[in-house]
């Protein structure tokens, strides 16, 4: 496990100014992996193609490229649409040897999972196949758009039923969805390759790390995780207060080695 970057959407155009934004929070931060927001695959794809330079110039380490997902997919139009973009998500991480495409399905919540699951699991079929081609790893997220609890998000891993299509987790959504964070994490640690940790989580105090980031860390190590945990700054948040988060997923990662001194969860 390593720690990494990430920040809530810039909203600004054009996709470069993002690049430049993501560029200078993370040096300020004194982080070298980042997360690396994508454009609308149907707009300002294009600027995609100043992203390897850009890599080089900053001395950045992209470690998932992330793309938002509109939901619900009601028409076949938008399946389409849905489909194209995550095509062209695939064949770009594949380009810039970046192994995860985080996909964060985007809207309110609306339908019920039932009502999406069919649709969503069949875009993610197709999609997955060409993930596969590229050695790209699809890592869908939990939230209100589509799945938002630990059971609904490991049904649609179940339902893909691939390698190459995995979890990343939001533990900030699991608590806004009033999950048990702990025990969503340990329900899906071993089908995940990406955790983010925003809102309080980016924001936390003391010089030790917190009882549940510590169970975290530890539920992680135990399933064999290999991938980053992603403390997500906001634009205009405290740079000491994003360095000390940092610093305490550092620890807890340090200390996942080592039992808890037992919540009687650490299995």
């Amino acid at each position: 496990m390593k720690v990494a970057m990430a920040f809530e959407p810039i909203r600004t155009r054009p996709y470069r100014r993002v690049l430049e934004r993501i560029g200078r929070l993370a040096k300020e931060v004194g982080v070298r992996r980042v997360e690396v927001s994508l454009p609308d695959p149907e707009e300002e794809w294009g600027e995609t193609e100043g992203l390897p330079h850009w890599v080089e110039a900053e001395g950045l380490e992209p470690i998932c490229l992330c793309l938002g997902l509109r939901m619900p997919l009601s028409s076949a139009a938008e399946r389409r649409k849905a489909l194209r973009g995550l095509r062209r998500a695939v064949e770009l991480a594949g380009a810039l040897g970046v192994k995860v495409l985080r996909v964060k399905p985007l809207g309110s919540e609306g339908e019920a999972f039932e009502e999406v699951f069919g649709p969503t699991s069949d875009l993610f079929s197709l999609a997955v196949l060409g993930a596969a081609e590229e050695g790209v790893i699809m890592a869908v997220e939990n939230g209100p758009a589509c799945a938002r609890t630990s059971a609904q998000l490991r049904r649609l891993i179940d339902k893909v039923a691939s390698p190459f299509f995995r979890a990343s987790l939001d533990l900030a959504e699991f608590e806004q969805c009033g999950e048990d964070v702990l025990t969503a994490v340990q329900n899906l640690a071993p089908f995940s390759v990406h955790v983010r940790l925003a809102g309080p989580w980016a924001s936390m105090e003391g010089v030790d790390p917190p009882p549940t980031l510590r169970g975290v860390a530890r539920a992680l190590h135990i399933a064999g995780y290999r991938g980053h945990l992603a403390v997500v700054g906001r634009e205009g948040q405290n740079v000491d207060e994003l360095r000390r988060a940092v610093d305490l997923v550092k620890a807890a990662i340090d200390l996942a080695p080592q039992p808890l001194a037992c919540d009687g969860r650490d299995r």
